[in-house]
C-alpha cells in the first residue's frame, strides 16, 4: 500500500491530469479480484498486472506499450485527415487534440499563430505543451502546427481546385520555395506531384 493514496486514486489522479495524463499507467498490484481489475482498466489503466509477477512477462507488457505509442505516432504522420480519438488514450487528451486542432485550423492563414498562443489557450506551460504532443504524436508543438498546415494544403491540393501558389498562403505559408520543401519532406513529393498523383478526376470537372 502507498502512502496517502493507492494505485487506483494515482491511476485516476494522472488520467484526469492533463499535464499527465499521456503517461501510461501499468498498476502492479496484489488485487487480483475481476471487479478490481474493471475498476483499474475503467480509471485508464494501461496494464493490470498481478502480484507475484513474471518479470519477464511485465518487461513485455511495457515494450508493448512502448510499440502502441510508437504506432499511434507513425499513424499521425501518415494520415491526413486528423481525427483526435485515434491518437489518444484517454478522454483528457483526446479533448486537448481536438481543442488544439480547433484553434489551427481556425487560424491556417494566420503565419503568427505560434506555441505561445496555443499553449496560453489551452492553459498549459509551452513545455508540458510540447511534452504533451510529443508523446501523443511525436511531434514538438511547433512541428505540430506545421504538420496540420501541410495536412490541410493536401487535402486542398486533392481537390484540384488550387495551384500550389494559391494553397500556400491558404495554410498559412508566406514562402513559396519553403513551402514546397516542408511539403516534400512531410510527405516525400513534392506539391506539385502530390496534387497530380492525388486529384480524383470527378473533382476537377
Amino acid at each position: 500500500m502507498m502512502p496517502k493514496m493507492d494505485g487506483f486514486e494515482l491511476c485516476k489522479a494522472i488520467k484526469t491530469d492533463v499535464d499527465l495524463s499521456h503517461i501510461p499507467v501499468v498498476l502492479l498490484t496484489a488485487k487480483t479480484s475481476d471487479d478490481n481489475k474493471v475498476k483499474g482498466y475503467s480509471l485508464g489503466a494501461n496494464a493490470y498486472v498481478e502480484k507475484p509477477f513474471n518479470l519477464e512477462v511485465l518487461k513485455a507488457q511495457l515494450d508493448t506499450l512502448i510499440k502502441n505509442r510508437k504506432l499511434l505516432q507513425e499513424k499521425f504522420r501518415n494520415t491526413i485527415d486528423i481525427e483526435p480519438s485515434e491518437f489518444s488514450t484517454t478522454k483528457v487528451d483526446d479533448n486537448l487534440l481536438t481543442k488544439i486542432l480547433e484553434i489551427v485550423e481556425s487560424k491556417l492563414t494566420d503565419e503568427t499563430l505560434n506555441v505561445q498562443f496555443i499553449a496560453s489557450e489551452c492553459g498549459l506551460s509551452q513545455a508540458n505543451l510540447n511534452k504533451k504532443l510529443k508523446a501523443l504524436t511525436g511531434k514538438s508543438t511547433a512541428a505540430f502546427i506545421r504538420s496540420i498546415r501541410l495536412k490541410r494544403a493536401a487535402k486542398l491540393l486533392s481537390t484540384g481546385r488550387y495551384s500550389v501558389s494559391d494553397v500556400t498562403y491558404e495554410v498559412g505559408f508566406t514562402d513559396l520555395k519553403y513551402f514546397r520543401n516542408s511539403f516534400k519532406e512531410e510527405f516525400l513529393v513534392s506539391p506539385s506531384d502530390f496534387k497530380r498523383n492525388n486529384t480524383d478526376e470527378d473533382s476537377e470537372s
